[in-house]
């Protein structure tokens, strides 16, 4: 069988490298006497979305005649989408082709490797929203706490010098952000809001005029400055 191999990793990627990925792909097709035509890879890229050259490459390159198949070490270098990786499978069922995913066991030449293909894919993504659930959650109870969330105090805040890790409230930040919100709940666009806020003479830490997205950033903000 004529194959192709796809290798990634994603920046601070914790699993193999893509120099250990190729050598695995390569050392199976010796042993399952698969003629290995080309590895494509995709360095520093999230298997988010197929935005990546190498998949591209690969998968143009798996519809042409000569090509029976592709081989990864595991499912998640293709994709960590439900939705991708649903055309990716359409894809390959569509041209015939096969999928063999080493460290998963899993080759999709039969039903039950199709199926368990599916099944890892679901449980997968469901582990991803579960964890970003869980960081959210978080996330919030720290707000809740006036902690200090990331490197930077939200627009409003400001890192209190006697609790390095807390923020306090921003006097001349805070009154603008009550401005913003006012005027967004008297019925303001953000750009018309972005332009009352230059009448008043009011800027962002750049000195900059408050952009539509800088506005909007403010009223959603899950860390409010409280009413007076």
């Amino acid at each position: 069988m004529r194959v192709i191999g796809y290798a990634r990793v994603s920046t601070g990627d914790q699993g193999l490298s893509l120099s250990d990925q190729c050598t695995k792909i390569r050392v199976h097709c010796e042993l399952m006497e698969y003629d290995l035509i080309r590895i494509y890879q995709d360095k520093g890229e999230s298997g988010r979305d197929l935005r990546r050259r190498g998949i591209r490459d690969a998968m143009f390159d798996l519809t042409g005649d000569n090509i029976d198949g592709m081989v990864i070490t595991k499912l998640d270098r293709l994709s960590r989408s439900i939705k991708d990786w649903a055309n990716l499978m359409d894809t390959f069922a569509k041209c015939d082709k096969n999928l063999i995913a080493i460290m998963d066991s899993i080759d999709t030449s039969t039903a039950g490797g199709r199926m368990v293909a599916n099944m890892f894919s679901v449980i997968a993504q469901w582990e991803r929203e579960i964890i970003v659930e869980r960081t959210m959650a978080a996330f919030d109870h720290m707000r809740s706490q006036d902690r200090l969330c990331g490197l930077k105090a939200p627009f409003g805040w400001e890192k209190d010098p006697d609790r390095p890790k807390y923020v306090r409230l921003c006097p001349a930040e805070a009154d603008i952000c009550r401005k913003v919100y006012k005027l967004r709940d008297a019925g303001l666009s953000y750009r018309e809001i972005s332009d009352v806020l230059e009448d008043y003479g009011h800027t962002n830490r750049l000195g900059n005029k408050f952009g539509k997205e800088s506005i909007r950033k403010i009223y959603i903000s899950k860390k409010r400055v409280p009413n007076d």
